[in-house]
């Protein structure tokens, strides 16, 4: 199958760290080109693309929106729920840290996808912006490897063996404090995409 890239470079970013790393793997595979973790520590080079997360309960870093202009980004978002809970568990509660920082930092990383995709001229032709899902990958993966296959050029997304395996589980639930937590909060999306409602907190 014959591969015609839109021209990049191509920035792969998201609030968490599974889904936007599975993504990023993906382009690694099927999007010619060099690839990098971004750092704050050295300059942005046009020529590369970059995978860049913004991991929770660790340093985030700010970086200038303006660093990624030109860029064709693939922004990745997913269910509150458990994007919290992955923080929580993973980064938060080892250090002694409360569920509620972790949703801090969580609603933190949200503003700094916006940020990166609106203020860097992300609505702009020349550095177009795709917004995805985790749960995308769950309940349309065909419509999706249609999307990024419009996206990027490359026909290889229609045929790929992805090997997707969700962490969208019910392993929040046998947290107590985590539990208690959302059930308080009585957490929702705060945003609107459909497949969201997959992700709601279900106390039944």
């Amino acid at each position: 199958m014959t591969t015609t890239a839109k021209k990049g470079p191509y920035l792969i970013c998201g609030c968490g760290g599974s889904g936007t790393m599975f993504t990023y793997g993906l382009f690694q595979r099927l999007v010619p080109g060099n690839y990098s973790d971004f750092s704050i520590h050295h300059p942005v080079d046009k020529n590369v693309n970059y995978h860049l997360s913004w991991p929770h309960g660790r340093p985030f870093g700010y970086h200038p929106p303006h660093w990624f202009d030109g860029y064709r980004k693939i922004v990745l978002f997913r269910s509150p729920v458990h994007v919290i809970y992955s923080a929580w568990n993973h980064w938060i509660k080892p250090d002694g840290g409360t569920p509620a920082e972790a949703h801090k930092v969580w609603w933190r990383g949200v503003h700094m996808a916006a940020a990166t995709v609106f203020l860097s001229g992300g609505m702009q032709p020349e550095a177009s912006a795709f917004v995805m899902f985790y749960e995308d990958w769950i309940h349309r993966p065909d419509e999706l490897r249609q999307d990024l296959a419009s996206f990027t050029g490359v026909e290889a997304f229609m045929t790929e063996d992805l090997g997707f395996k969700s962490a969208n589980d019910d392993r929040w639930k046998q947290d107590p404090v985590f539990y208690e937590y959302i059930r308080d909060k009585k957490l929702v999306s705060p945003l609107t995409h459909p497949t969201w409602a997959f992700g709601h907190a279900d106390f039944n």
